[in-house]
């Protein structure tokens, strides 16, 4: 299948190549778990030889110059400074791999902001995040009914996955831990909540983009695939990704405090136990299965021995899960991003991190987008509370490039319409006076 996705990508890639990067965009998640066709590599992916190909073509499509426009070239510049210290100074050199891994996270967004250029753009971007969405759930959907995920069961056998791909059939809450086919429940749960937060986002300030709301009927699955990962991490960061939501809360509250009432019998009704287990979940980690607060306290302890080897710059890129996890295994899938910054990339790869989660927001708020932060607080707490394979340092940036051109684009067009209509009033006056 990976050959198979390889070639239709490449085709529409020589082919249509905008559309393709766009539609491209929201689908990396799942490109990033296939293995490269008839190549052994272990760390480099599918998504990322798609992305390398899309930087090959760029100049058949696009001046080098429309890319400056980017605004987060700087974030980039960082975290290319962190890569290049680790390999430099550290145990693991994988010079290679860091390359890839800057041009997969960090470039590949800036030539998504060259490509999204108007709303049939916009429009391609909505529509892919459906038409996954879809896909996504129903399968999901299949998996809580059967007990099963023979689809990933037989990627996997055929070797076509890579190694941060887990199956898994655990149980949390009394359901399955639903996962569709991504590497695990807080890669999906991240994904589909984001995609729920988009639709959510585009119907309610930009309906004009979603003609057809027969989507909407998609909306309360999507809700219930974000529960049913069983992720706390995934729960936290949803609520917080709501507040993008927040003006249309305000402008409705009336409304929406008069039906929390109805909603919160009805939840307590029918999902009570349910919802009971998951307020508990927060404060008894110990009964609830997975990664406990013990769990995480050593792991911390084992990511600071190691982070004390190499402060500054780290062991170099990989060592966390090729040796530190090789020595110690209670350190089993470093149950957040911090504990992997401290061991490979030490205080200077921090400070990038943290840098790229500051700067946008500054960005955002300096620009008159304060509400989109949202979208990078959702991100960053999912990655501090969890690891989440498959949902590398940077892939906020995927999203977060849609919704500033987003807003960009529509505004635009608003204040061109805005412009016909003053320049044809004025034209009937000077037309009527001068017919008098």
């Amino acid at each position: 299948m990976n050959f198979l996705i390889f070639i239709i990508v490449l085709f529409f890639l020589l082919k249509h190549y905008e559309e393709t990067v766009i539609a491209m965009a929201p689908l990396m998640v799942l490109l990033s778990m296939f293995k490269v066709p008839f190549l052994n590599l272990s760390t480099i992916s599918l998504g990322d030889v798609l992305v390398i190909i899309v930087l090959l073509l760029y100049p058949l499509h696009f001046r080098f110059k429309d890319v400056k426009k980017y605004p987060f070239h700087i974030c980039t510049l960082f975290f290319c400074i962190a890569f290049f210290c680790s390999n430099f100074f550290g145990y693991e050199k994988h010079w290679f791999l860091s390359i890839v891994k800057i041009l997969t996270i960090y470039v590949f967004p800036s030539i998504l902001w060259v490509c999204i250029e108007d709303k049939k753009s916009l429009s391609i971007y909505l529509k892919s995040v459906l038409i996954f969405s879809v896909v996504l759930v129903f399968y999901a959907f299949f998996e809580l009914i059967t007990n099963s995920n023979p689809l990933l069961v037989y990627l996997n056998g055929n070797a076509e996955l890579m190694d941060s791909v887990t199956i898994s059939f655990q149980e949390r809450f009394g359901f399955k831990r639903l996962q569709s086919f991504l590497p695990l429940y807080g890669a999906f749960g991240y994904t589909i909540g984001s995609f729920l937060l988009i639709v959510l986002y585009v119907y309610l300030y930009k309906r004009d983009l979603m003609r057809n709301q027969m989507w909407l009927f998609l909306l309360p699955f999507m809700l219930f695939c974000v529960f049913l990962t069983g992720t706390r991490s995934v729960y936290v960061s949803f609520l917080v990704g709501c507040f993008l939501l927040y003006n249309y809360f305000i402008r409705y509250r009336s409304l929406i405090f008069s039906a929390i009432p109805f909603v919160l019998v009805g939840v307590l009704f029918f999902l009570g136990p349910f919802f009971s287990e998951v307020l508990n979940s927060f404060t008894d980690t110990q009964n609830v299965g997975g990664s406990n607060t013990d769990m995480r306290l050593e792991q911390f302890s084992i990511a600071s021995y190691y982070f004390l080897q190499s402060p500054l710059f780290g062991n170099g890129p990989t060592f966390t899960f090729t040796i530190a996890k090789f020595f110690d295994d209670a350190l089993l899938g470093a149950e957040s991003i911090w504990f992997v910054l401290l061991i490979d990339y030490g205080l200077l790869g921090c400070v990038a991190f943290l840098f790229s989660i500051l700067y946008p927001c500054y960005y955002l708020i300096d620009r008159g987008k304060g509400l989109l932060i949202f979208v990078v607080f959702m991100f960053f707490i999912n990655k501090s509370l969890s690891s989440v394979p498959g949902i590398s340092e940077g892939y906020f940036f995927i999203y977060l490039v849609f919704f500033i051109k987003l807003i960009d684009i529509t505004q635009k067009e608003g204040f061109v319409k805005i412009l016909k209509i003053k320049f044809n009033e004025h034209k009937e006056i000077v037309n009527n006076n001068s017919s008098l």
